[in-house]
């Protein structure tokens, strides 16, 4: 839930920098890098090199 919960807080469909994502990540925990293997390990972003990551449009924040 709380991994859906970070994913929920970057847009869908679009390209997005390591940086921006530390940005939107920082909030829930200073350990941004923790949080970003994690979502793209549960495979609720995608990692293209160089650093760009991308959040699939079928995945939905938490239902409540």
């Amino acid at each position: 839930v709380v991994l859906r919960y970070c994913a929920s807080l970057i847009e869908s469909g679009l390209d997005h920098s390591e940086t921006d994502l530390n940005h939107r990540l920082r909030p829930v925990h200073d350990d941004v890098a923790m949080l970003r293997r994690y979502l793209v390990d549960e495979g609720l972003l995608i990692r293209r090199p160089p650093g760009i990551y991308r959040r699939p449009s079928d995945v939905q924040p938490p239902a409540g």
